[in-house]
């Protein structure tokens, strides 16, 4: 301080104001550092030398000069506290000392300027902010007065604006705070409050209580209301820390000075409001005026502050859930919270609402959702549900608006499903009145609907119809007793007439009570007793239904309408003013109305509707009219009428409904036979129709009695009467359909019996065959029996083979005629005295007359030939010499159907003693039979015949089984998707129905056929095969595969495969799955590894198509199939990976056939998937096999090579699966476990080493997937062994658990793989993510940790490091690692300072040696800059703060190296690297001593830039480093950086009201005018998209990424410095003023992106 005093009294005032810019920096944060007995010496030479300067060089630095003394006001009780002060009042007089003639007009005072310095040094310096208010306390004019604002008038208070305006103070003086707008004034006061110093808090809200009160003028009239909003905002959030002391404040601000009674004198006072330094002005004050305060200059910014909270765009927790914590302390104070939070009740739960769907995650909207809910439980229940009431009556009361309106009615549906509503005020009083009100909008809303025209709900009706669903279930059944609440008003006492009448009249009672009265019970009471709620409530809910009723039915909405009736009727006893008459008519309008109006069949919705109202009535409002009543029989008679024809199979998706709905009507007539008699009513009239239409009505009957059997032990009795009141005799059509429905239902004629013998009538005996009598002609006398046999089988033949024409009369007789022949040749064929007949002209006549009766599509007929040609395929594979076995004929129809002997089992025997018995095979025409049956529509209602004779067909074809095979299951497949699209079709409504088709039978008939035909091919394969066995020694069977056994894959063993067989068969099962998706268990069974591959296959397909559903189900479907046990599964998946990869190690059993396109790797994929999604506890039973199959593939890994990276993957899983269980001996099968992880690291490694041949010149970033592969369709590939063990290295303690195998994993891991990636001719293009994640990984293995560092220092010290370029990748990979390795080696900063030289010039020969050993020493010593400045970007905050004197050397000396010097002055730009590395990591308090330093280099590099000035130390890449620096301290805006900011811009508030005749002292803004006038002023055109001045969201660097890229080094300064000096000051002024937060990850990535720029390294 002594030498500062000699040279400044050397220098005077005026060369002290001309090198003011050389010796200030250097005082200004002397103050904060001095020790007492310094302290005086520093303000010496402030007062006595910078105040004596000209105010015109004080002007630019007075918020440095300000920010300089500051400190010394910090403590009031210390000795330089008033010797500061005065020097600041002498600095504002100072300020003021003009000129004559200097002043003009518009140019500000100095007081002005004077206060704006102050307002911004307080909110840009928190350090320096105690002593700014310290300086406010004092001198701070006050704006308005809190004397003057009140006036009474007797017991009525009001408010004199025109003193309330009035101002204590000069005019000047307020002027000289406010002037030229009292912006700074309010961020200043808005910076305090927001300060993390409680007691800066807390004096801030002194002063706004003494000297701003939010009634002043300033506030109201001259601050722009965002201003006032933010100064509100900022004073509102000191109540979320809970503090008491501030909260009193607050109050006393927001209400004014505490009133004082009349009787008490005029005495100052010290209120419980306000600190004890407040003394209030003696006032005579009612207590009323607190509300009228408040509401006239409070309330409106302070709801507009809160809103603004709510309707910000941040998504995080903590700023949604401010507003919620804000009011809820507001509350305190009833005149607030009173008055607040009813104006931003709904605003608050609408933001709660919708931040449900936008929030980041679950647990972000339950932390706001709690601050949420803890308010609204402090809130009163008269003011939710007012506030309830309000928006019901604004939805419903604009019709036309009612569309716009339903965001208000999904808030209500929202507040009373989350939010807790269960008091008892609420259930007992609020909700049954808002429950009503919300019936009788939606009464009237559903009216007016009905009158436009409309037949369905709109979404606010919908959405108003939920919440009366919600309420009614809330409201308690005490709620409607009598004498729980009276009403308030007298026009209900006498009861209700007129329900519609009473309606309106409650909507303006509650209207009433909610608006004037607030919802306040205590002070209004209810408008209507609760028992008159209830009654009318009973009352329009009724109305509601019959309304809806009378119109067009909507069942799905009828059905919630019901609803309200149910619960509204469970807690009302009263019913009895309900007219049941009406309701009963109601019911049969509703549904004759359809009927009459359409004309077409009524619709299943019209049907359930009025069933569901039918029932609901009987239940809710009890009568003997639900019971009795001629109406409601009628009524039931028109609903089953109705009901019949959708119980067609043609409607399958209407016929469960259908069956239901017929049961709910019986439930209505209970004790009855009323349905019974209905059904059976029909079934009768449908028998009178003709052939094809009589057999719909046995059709419908199947479907009521199959879907009925949901319930069958309740409706079983019923079952009994209905079917012997629908029992027809033979010789009807529906004889063949009903006998196998009762056998499908009850499972064997046993169960039918028992269900019948308790009422079963003795048979008829008219129902005697005409069968019977035929087979007993032969013995009625007549001798030839040959010869009448002879003639009837003629004859029946010849009936047969006559087809009349289409239009003949008698088509149904010759129809009849043809099955009763048929019936008769099956008698004859197998009877004692059989004749000889040719039976393959009978054969061939029989398909001939089926292939007719199925274009006829004559059903019945069909099944007696189908029947018919079975007998005679038997006669005919039968020894012709064996006695027949049949001795008594009988029907064969569909009851004995199972029970026949099987023709394939007569077959099959015979082909087992005789293989010539199947010489003769079958006609070539049954095929074409076959075809024509099976895909015809005409046969679908006798496909389960089809099927079944199929079934009995194929074992006669024998060799040729195969051959048929695949024109059979391509005409099955084509068939299925047929009948698949109609059903589609059908439950989409899109398809026409037909009476003979029922598609879900159809479809389950065509998978049985298949799956059948598939199964009798693998049977005959089998028997094949039975004559090649390959029968081995036990001891011949070699390895793992030699011993597995397959569990449930048994058939494959021991068995030697036809390679072309096998292929037919595997093509047939594989095209029958991809057509139909559907792959059934017998499949799985007979053919299980090929059928495994074809899973494979689809999963393939589904993952590369980003099909997770899909692929995900193949595994859901393994996890279910009873044969598809992991025991089973896994070592199919050996033996098909071995199949590919290795299949001489298979037995021929085993091996697959290879028809699924799929490579080893896919294997390996799907491999490792499903022994992911397998439990933990199923390693027991595969655990073996797995040991077995590992140990084998280690044997010879050679041909697994491929799959190597998934095996060990594979092995990893394993592992960690095994550690999450118990069975077995645990230490030796981890020991076991671990040594084969080891081994195949090693063998994968050796099979395949890791190569970047075919990298080089590319990057490569394979980047590894989520370990989570449920949720990642796209796994690491089965190739990558770097992703993989990236993926594997985390977990690697729970694979290995011995430390010498994890260390001799990690050695192989480093050698294998780091390395090779490091010593790639294209490092560091190989390093990819993956690799770095290894990296990262290995940091946390101590084995590795020797290697580890070893590693990492090679890598980063490469001289090709800086050549990445990914960002992300350096960011996200090398940033961590370097963190690691910073931590775990703490010299390295030391290590690379000792490798930095000082520049010399010394032994520097001229020529091109000389220049390329510079060029050298310069790219060695700038690497090594970009190491540590890389090093302290990726290490902890203040982590070298040991190292910096070390660096601080090293950097001095660095900044004396010149253009010809080694290493020269190209290292300057790393240094400035560094040293914005250093401003953004380490504390601003530890970077004191460089603060000269980068001042000084600063200036010097800017400088260089004015035009004629050369300058080789600084070359454009330096420049533009130097302006990127300077851009990062003004961003961040470190205090000490303050103290020397004005050097560089204008930081008062010239950079925006510049004064008459002003010019720039600030370097950057000197460098603009010389620019701009050097090149003729501004070129727009050349300025690149630098940030705008008014920043938005948070404050970023000018100078960012984007803006300096591809740009040459020529265009630098035209394109981005000229731009940059001229936008700085201003843009640095107004985000001071928008008080925005710097942007701090924006100058990091800045930063890293530049040192990953190679293109200036020499």
């Amino acid at each position: 301080m002594e030498v500062y005093a000699y040279i400044f009294n050397v220098l005077g005032p005026e060369g002290l104001a001309r090198d003011l810019a050389l010796y200030l920096p250097g005082l200004s944060p002397a103050l904060s550092y001095a020790s007492l007995s310094v302290r005086p010496a520093v303000l010496s030479l402030f007062e006595i030398h910078i105040l004596a300067i000209d105010q015109s060089f004080l002007r630019p630095a007075l918020k440095a000069i300000i920010l300089a003394l500051l400190p010394g006001l910090e403590e009031q009780n210390s000795d330089e506290f008033e010797r500061t002060h005065s020097i600041l009042l002498k600095l504002r007089t100072a300020i003021g000392q003009r000129c004559g003639n200097d002043s003009q007009p518009r140019d500000m005072s100095s007081d002005q300027f004077y206060w704006q310095c102050l307002f911004l040094a307080s909110i840009t310096s928190t350090s320096r902010r105690q002593g700014a208010l310290a300086f406010m306390v004092r001198n701070l004019p006050q704006l308005g007065s809190v004397k003057q604002g009140r006036e009474t008038t007797g017991h009525h208070q009001s408010l004199n604006e025109g003193v309330l305006g009035a101002m204590d103070e000069p005019l000047s003086t307020v002027e000289a705070v406010i002037s030229p707008e009292p912006g700074l004034l309010v961020r200043s006061f808005a910076a305090g409050l927001r300060d993390e110093q409680l007691l800066i808090q807390r004096n801030f809200l002194d002063l706004l209580v003494t000297h701003l009160p939010i009634h002043s003028d300033v506030l109201q009239r001259e601050t722009a209301r965002d201003d006032l909003d933010r100064l509100v905002a900022a004073a509102a959030s000191v109540v979320t820390r809970r503090e008491m002391s501030l909260n009193r404040r607050l109050w006393a601000w927001f209400l004014g000075p505490e009133p004082i009674a009349e009787s008490q004198p005029s005495t100052p006072r010290t209120t419980k409001h306000t600190s004890p330094s407040i003394a209030l002005t003696p006032l005579n004050i009612p207590q009323e005026d607190y509300h009228t305060y408040f509401e006239r200059y409070s309330l409106d910014a302070l709801v507009r502050t809160i809103l603004k909270m709510v309707q910000t765009d941040s998504l995080t927790p903590t700023e949604k859930a401010r507003p919620f914590r804000i009011c809820l302390s507001l509350m305190d104070r009833w005149e607030i919270g009173g008055m607040v939070v009813p104006q931003i009740l709904i605003p608050l739960l609408q933001s709660v609402w919708q931040y449900q769907s936008i929030a980041p995650s679950q647990d972000n909207f339950e932390e706001v959702f709690r601050s949420a809910s803890v308010l609204f439980d402090n809130i009163e229940a008269g003011l939710i549900w007012g506030k309830i009431s309000r928006i019901l009556t604004s939805s419903f009361s604009n019709r036309e608006a009612l569309d716009d309106n339903q965001d208000g009615l999904g808030l209500i549906f929202f507040i009373i499903n989350r939010f807790n509503i269960r008091d008892e005020e609420m259930q007992t009083t609020h909700i049954p009145m808002v429950t009503l009100l919300t019936v009788i909008y939606l009464r009237n809303s559903m009216r007016e609907s009905v009158g436009q025209g409309k037949t369905s709900l709109t979404e606010p009706e919908q959405i108003a119809l939920k919440i009366a669903l919600s309420l009614l279930d809330l409201i308690p059944e005490r709620a409607f007793e009598k004498g729980l609440a009276a009403p308030s008003s007298e026009m209900f006492e006498e009861g209700f007439s007129d329900f519609a009448e009473s309606s309106q009249q409650f909507l303006k009672a509650v209207q009433t009570f909610y608006g004037h009265s607030q919802g306040n019970i205590d002070q209004a009471g209810i408008p209507l007793s609760l028992e008159n709620i209830g009654q009318l409530l009973l009352h329009n809910i009724v109305q509601l239904i019959l309304q809806q009723l009378r119109g067009k039915c909507q069942a799905r909405y009828l059905e919630m309408h019901l609803s309200l009736l149910e619960k509204i009727t469970q807690k009302i006893i009263k019913t009895d003013d309900i007219n049941r008459d009406t309701c009963l008519q109601a019911l049969v309008d509703a549904l004759a109305s359809v009927r009459d109006h359409s004309g077409t069949p009524t619709s299943i919705e019209t049907i359930t509707a009025v069933i569901s109202a039918m029932e609901v009535f009987s239940i809710a409002l009890p009568s003997e009219i639900w019971h009795s009543s001629y109406q409601i029989r009628r009524l039931i008679t028109d609903l089953v009428t109705n009901l019949w024809p959708w119980l067609s199979p043609s409607k399958p998706s209407n016929n469960v409904e259908a069956v239901r709905c017929i049961w709910r009507l019986q439930m209505v007539l209970p004790g009855t036979r009323f349905i019974e008699a209905c059904i059976a009513t029909l079934m009768i009239d449908d028998c009178k129709l003709p052939a094809g239409a009589a057999l719909e009505g046995a059709r419908r009957f199947t479907t009521l009695w199959t879907h009925s059997s949901s319930s069958i032990n309740s409706l079983q009795s019923r079952r009994s009467s209905l079917s012997r009141s629908t029992r027809l005799g033979p010789e009807s059509q529906t004889a063949s359909i009903t006998p196998e429905m009762i056998l499908s239902t009850f499972g064997s004629p046993g169960n039918i019996w028992a269900s019948l013998t308790m009422e079963e009538r003795q048979p008829d005996n008219r129902q005697a065959s005409a069968a019977e009598s035929i087979a007993a002609f032969p013995n009625s006398g007549v001798n030839d029996e040959a010869t009448i046999q002879a003639f009837l089988i003629r004859a029946c033949l010849t009936v047969l083979q006559d087809h009349p024409s289409d239009g003949t009369s008698l088509i149904a007789q010759s129809f009849a005629l043809r099955r009763v022949a048929a019936t008769l040749l099956q008698h004859m064929l197998p009877g004692q005295s059989s004749v000889p007949v040719e039976h393959s002209i009978m054969e061939d006549t029989v398909i001939v007359a089926l292939n007719r009766s199925i274009r006829r599509e004559d059903s019945l007929l069909q099944v007696e030939l189908m029947h018919l040609l079975v007998r005679v395929m038997r006669t005919r594979a039968m020894d012709p010499k064996a006695p027949p076995r049949l001795t008594h004929p009988r029907m064969f129809t569909s009851d004995n159907l199972q029970s026949l002997p099987s023709l394939s089992d007569s077959v099959e025997a015979s082909e087992i003693d005789d293989p010539s018995a199947a010489a003769c095979p079958p006609s070539p025409a049954l095929l074409d039979c076959l075809l024509l049956g099976l895909s015809s529509p005409g046969s679908y209602p006798v496909l389960d015949h089809w099927v079944h004779f199929l079934d009995e067909c194929l074992p006669l074809y024998a060799e040729n089984a195969f051959h048929i095979l695949m024109p059979l299951v391509e005409c099955l497949n084509k068939t299925i998707r047929a009948v698949s699209e109609f059903l589609r079709a059908a439950f989409e409504g899109r398809g026409k129905s037909s009476a003979n088709y029922q598609p879900l039978v159809t479809l389950h008939s065509l998978l049985h056929g298949l799956e059948r035909s598939l199964a009798r091919a693998h049977e005959r394969l089998l028997q094949d095969e039975a004559g090649t066995i390959s029968l081995k020694a036990p001891e011949q069977s070699q390895g793992f595969f030699g011993n597995m056994v397959s569990g449930v894959f048994a058939p494959e063993l021991s068995r030697s495969k036809r390679t072309t067989a096998n292929n037919r068969l595997t093509s047939r099962s594989k095209q029958s799955s991809k057509g139909l998706d559907y792959l059934s268990i017998t499949q799985l069974y007979f053919k299980p590894l090929e059928c495994l591959e074809i899973l494979v296959e689809i999963w393939c397909q589904s993952r590369d198509q980003m099909d997770t559903s899909r692929s995900s189900a193949v595994f859901n479907l393994l996890h279910v199939l009873d044969g598809s046990r992991p025991r089973n599964i896994i070592p199919a998946l050996f033996n098909a990976m071995y199949s590919r990869t290795n299949p001489n190690a298979l037995d021929p059993g085993r091996k697959s056939s290879l028809t699924a396109d799929i490579s080893d790797n896919t294997l390996a994929d799907f491999l490792v998937r499903y022994m992911r999604s397998l439990e933990d506890d199923a390693m027991d039973e595969i655990w073996t096999d797995c040991m077995t199959f590992l140990k084998d593939v280690l044997a010879n890994p050679l041909p697994q090579r491929q799959t190597l990276p998934r095996l060990l993957e594979f092995t990893a899983v394993l592992g960690e699966k095994v550690n999450n269980t118990t069975f077995g001996e645990q230490r030796r099968m981890r020991r076991d476990l671990g040594d084969l992880f080891v081994r195949l690291l090693a063998a994968t490694f050796t099979a395949k080493p890791l190569t970047f041949a075919q990298d080089e010149g590319k990057p490569a970033d394979s980047d590894v997937a989520s370990a989570d592969h449920a949720t990642n369709p796209r796994p690491t590939q089965s190739d990558d062994i770097v992703g993989i063990v990236a993926l594997l290295l985390p977990k690697l303690s729970k694979i290995l658990v011995d430390t010498d195998r994890i260390a001799a994993a990690s050695s192989i891991i480093s050698l294998q793989i780091l390395t090779p990636t490091i010593q790639s001719k294209a490092y560091p293009q190989t390093a990819s993510s993956s690799t770095l994640r290894i990296f990262l990984a290995m940091s946390r293995i101590p084995e590795a940790s020797k290697v580890w560092r070893r590693l990492v220092a090679e890598a980063f010290n490469d001289s090709r490091f800086f050549c990445t370029r990914s960002l992300s990748l350096a960011e996200e990979g090398w940033v961590p690692v370097l963190r690691q390795w910073a931590l775990l080696d703490k010299d390295r900063i030391q290590d690379y300072l000792s490798r930095i030289l000082a520049p010399t010039a010394a032994g520097i020969m001229f020529g091109v040696g000389a220049s390329s050993a510079r060029i050298e020493a310069d790219r060695k010593t700038q690497l090594i800059l970009r190491r540590m400045t890389l090093l302290v970007l990726a290490a902890a905050d203040d982590a070298y703060v040991t190292n910096l004197v070390a660096i601080q050397v090293k950097v001095l000396e660095l900044l004396t190296a010149t253009a010809a010097s080694s290493p020269s002055s190209a290292t300057r730009a790393e240094i400035y690297m560094l040293l914005r590395a250093l401003v953004l990591k380490i504390s601003a308090v530890h970077m004191a001593s460089f603060w000269p330093i980068i001042s000084s280099e600063l200036y010097e590099a800017l400088s260089s830039v004015f035009p004629g000035e050369q300058h080789d130390t600084y070359n454009v890449h330096s420049i533009l480093q130097a302006c990127k620096l300077l851009d990062t301290l003004v961003t961040l805006a470190p205090d000490e950086f303050q103290l020397r900011e004005w050097l560089f811009v204008t930081d008062t508030v010239d950079a925006v009201y510049r004064p008459h005749a002003w010019s720039p002292v600030a370097l950057v803004d000197e460098l603009a005018e010389d620019l701009d006038s050097y090149s003729g002023g501004h070129d727009n055109a050349l300025s690149p998209t630098i940030a705008s001045v008014a920043p938005i969201g948070k404050r970023k660097p000018l100078l960012s990424s984007e803006v300096t890229r591809d740009i040459c080094t020529e265009d630098i300064v035209d394109r981005v410095l000229k731009p940059f000096f001229r936008q700085l000051s201003i843009n640095a002024f107004e985000s001071t003023y928008s008080m925005v937060v710097a942007d701090w990850k924006a100058c990091y990535d800045i930063l890293l992106d530049d040192l990953f720029d190679d293109s200036t390294l020499a």
